[in-house]
């Protein structure tokens, strides 16, 4: 019988199936990839005094530096547009760069992320959800203005419209020429001019949603000509298209709400993970975006009349503490577990490649299983919790139901379970806190959840209320 929900899920396949047609194709004729023109780094405009969508803290606590560059060259839409005849054109785009202060502590990878454009504006999603980690274990962070609505739409929040003394200088010739802005900007931090001039060897890829796709695209059509990606982390777009899957590592993470859509099969250089309980949009994100917004929303003359500051305990709650409306379930764990996997794997393969391991030496990340499935719903247990999948520890010792499928909207919900239910679950605190280490033990043997991660989590358990007090 077809109902409506099967209905609503078939015209978001298609519409999925649709934004990936262009990833199917020959690839074009190998070019190298120019290295930009790098200014910076940039100070000064009439808004807040510093890059839009800059971080909601301080980085110099955590031993870090922010600071904003612009790229500029000759971009190439690669004939994709043309039938193959190429066109040319001069770009000016901005990448938004953060760094460790002492070379020392840099690691030697830098990840780069292709700007969401969905909003009509610029927003990241690698850098609100890792920073904790990617600051902990010495990364470059980047984002890039790869697409045209960011730059200069109509919109009031696209760079130009905000500042137009800090921004007004920028140029984009349109998204047929993003895949190579894209690329000449890992190229620019390959070189460290725009790293601080530090010294990286291993360059990842990465895009959010409406960017995944068109990361994928990049993927399919231009990577292996391009050579300039050493890993690849697509996130929160149906991880369905038949892209190449022998180039380079790639872990691809979805949530419940992509994974509606089976998700395509593993490959040689390719894991799938689709996390559980997870939403499009999850609450720590949302948190940290709404801190970024507020500021760059309602700024003047270096002042913010409607500040709304970052709080990560706030952020981090997983329905412990009171209801939301919002999924709260704890993603972020498992996308840093994922950009911790890919960096140890590009690196391994790499060296496999130059001939300097041997090929029972590389460490892929690895492999989840699958969302259970009913059509297009997914199964869930007597907790109303999604089957299968990636399993953070918030799922398998469940305060909560998550819910992030595609009928539940893009920041799905959480609905706490009720106080009969949790006494029957955990007896005590104590029971509750012990059911919730061996879990999470299992999560960071199982590749899914990172040590550091897992000790900041418990800590933040065995504050919980739950079964605290009679809860």
């Amino acid at each position: 019988m077809t109902t409506r929900r099967s209905l609503s899920f078939l015209g978001f396949a298609l519409l999925v199936v649709a934004a990936t047609m262009q990833a199917v194709g020959a690839d074009p004729s190998a070019r190298p990839v120019p290295i930009p023109k790098v200014e910076g780094p940039v100070t000064g405009g009439s808004r807040t005094g510093g890059p839009f969508w800059a971080s909601p803290f301080d980085l110099e606590q955590f031993g870090y530096v922010e600071e904003e560059y612009f790229l500029s060259g000759t971009a190439s839409d690669r004939g994709l547009a043309h039938s193959g005849h190429e066109h040319t054109a001069p770009y000016k785009v901005r990448i938004l760069v953060r760094r460790p202060a002492d070379p020392a502590r840099f690691n030697g990878t830098a990840v780069l992320e292709w700007f969401n454009v969905s909003l009509q504006q610029e927003v990241e999603h690698e850098w609100p959800i890792d920073f904790p980690m990617l600051m902990r274990d010495g990364y470059v962070s980047a984002s890039v203005s790869a697409q045209f609505l960011g730059v200069q739409s109509a919109s009031p929040m696209s760079l130009k419209n905000w500042d137009p003394q800090r921004y007004g200088t920028l140029q984009h010739p349109g998204d047929d020429y993003s895949y190579d802005i894209f690329a000449q900007a890992a190229q620019a931090l390959r070189s460290g001019l725009a790293a601080g001039h530090l010294p990286v060897n291993l360059v990842l890829g990465t895009g959010t949603s409406q960017s995944c796709l068109r990361l994928v695209t990049y993927i399919s059509k231009l990577a292996a000509a391009d050579g300039v990606f050493d890993g690849y982390h697509p996130t929160t777009c149906p991880a369905t298209a038949e892209i190449p899957d022998t180039l380079v590592p790639m872990v691809w993470g979805t949530s419940e709400w992509e994974a509606g859509i089976p998700s395509r099969p593993d490959g040689p250089l390719l894991r799938v993970w689709e996390i559980a309980g997870t939403s499009h949009a999850n609450w720590w994100e949302i948190r940290f975006q709404g801190a970024q917004g507020y500021r760059d929303g309602f700024a003047f003359d270096g002042t913010t009349y409607f500040p709304y500051g970052w709080d990560e305990d706030d952020a981090g709650q997983y329905g412990e503490r009171r209801p939301f409306s919002n999924n709260v379930a704890p993603a972020r764990y498992a996308f840093r577990a994922a950009i911790a996997d890919l960096n140890r794997w590009a690196r391994d393969w790499r060296d496999h490649r130059a001939g300097r391991l041997a090929a029972d030496q590389v460490r892929p990340a690895p492999a989840a299983s699958r969302l259970e499935r009913d059509g297009f719903s997914l199964r869930r247990d007597e907790h109303g919790n999604a089957l299968g999948g990636v399993r953070l520890p918030a799922l398998e010792v469940p305060v909560a139901t998550y819910r992030g499928e595609f009928n539940d909207g893009a920041s799905g919900s959480t609905s706490a379970l009720n106080r009969e239910t949790l006494t029957a679950l955990y007896p005590s605190h104590n029971d509750y806190v012990a059911k919730m280490r061996t879990a999470t033990d299992a999560a960071v043997a199982n590749g899914f959840m990172l040590s550091a991660d897992a000790d900041e989590w418990m800590r933040r358990v065995a504050a919980s209320p739950v079964r605290r007090y009679g809860r």
